[in-house]
């Protein structure tokens, strides 16, 4: 393909998932008051993710004690295959079912979880529970 065409094909997609959000506005609106609720509430917002959609939950949480004033304990990320897996590739770390009960364990009510990827392997129950 052409550059012109790679360009016209990711403006397309992000049109696209601008649209998608779009006609989410309403869930998206509950899970904001959620996370509002439970800081108000003493708990913490946690994203949990896995590869390029873990490392966006990464950036935000990174973002949020700067705009909104809050300690950096309060919003978190935990990225599937630790800390260098922010930088790198760790392949197969969404299916680390002993890393995910590990990362999981230091939950406690009040705090929301926010999972943003990681798909079990096929046949597995995904290792997330709630608080």
């Amino acid at each position: 393909m052409s550059t012109a065409r790679v360009v016209a094909l990711l403006v397309d997609e992000d049109r696209r998932a601008v649209a998608a959000a779009g006609r989410q506005r309403g869930a998206i609106s509950r899970a904001a008051v959620r996370a509002a609720r439970t800081l108000e509430g003493g708990g913490s917002v946690v994203f949990l993710g896995a590869g390029t959609s873990g490392r966006m939950g990464v950036l935000e949480a990174a973002e949020c004690p700067p705009t909104f004033g809050l300690a950096p304990s309060r919003v978190r990320a935990v990225m599937a295959g630790g800390e260098g897996a922010v930088f790198r590739a760790v392949e197969g770390a969404e299916d680390d079912e002993q890393d995910g009960r590990r990362q999981g364990s230091a939950l406690r009510p009040p705090d929301l979880l926010i999972g943003i990827s990681g798909w079990p392997r096929r046949g597995r129950r995904p290792w997330i529970r709630s608080c």
